[in-house]
C-alpha cells in the first residue's frame, strides 16, 4: 500500500486543479478524458460532471485489469448532477494496459504491477 500513497495523494492533487483548468466558469459542465502521467506511466483518466464547481469523486477500482470506467456512464451518470466524477484506470488495467502493458512474465497481481 505505501507505493500506492505517493502517486495517489498526487494524482489527488491535482484532480481539482485539472478539472478546474478545464472550465471557464464553475457552473460550466466538465467531459475530458485524457492520459496522465502518474508515477512515470501515463495513465488514462477521465472526468465527467455537470458543473465544474461540484467535489470530485475519484474511482480507485479493485483491480488490476478490471477497471470501472467502461461501466461507468450506465452505471453513475445520475451521480453527475452533484458530483465531478474521475475515473482512474490505473497501471495494469483498462486504457493505460492498452497504452503501456506490463512484460509478458509480469503476472498481473497486486504485486506484479
Amino acid at each position: 500500500m505505501p507505493r500506492l500513497a505517493v502517486p495517489l495523494a498526487t494524482l489527488l492533487l491535482a484532480l481539482p486543479m485539472a478539472a478546474y483548468a478545464a472550465c471557464a466558469d464553475p457552473a460550466q459542465a466538465v467531459d475530458e478524458a485524457a492520459f496522465v502521467p502518474v508515477n512515470g506511466i501515463e495513465q488514462w483518466v477521465t472526468i465527467k460532471g455537470r458543473r465544474c464547481s461540484n467535489p470530485v469523486v475519484l474511482f480507485v477500482h479493485g483491480g488490476p485489469g478490471n477497471p470501472l470506467s467502461p461501466f461507468a456512464d450506465r452505471l453513475f451518470a445520475g451521480w453527475e448532477r452533484d458530483f465531478t466524477l474521475v475515473q482512474w484506470d490505473q497501471r495494469g488495467s483498462g486504457m493505460t494496459y492498452g497504452r503501456k502493458p506490463p512484460p509478458e512474465e509480469t503476472p498481473l497481481t497486486q504485486h506484479g504491477t
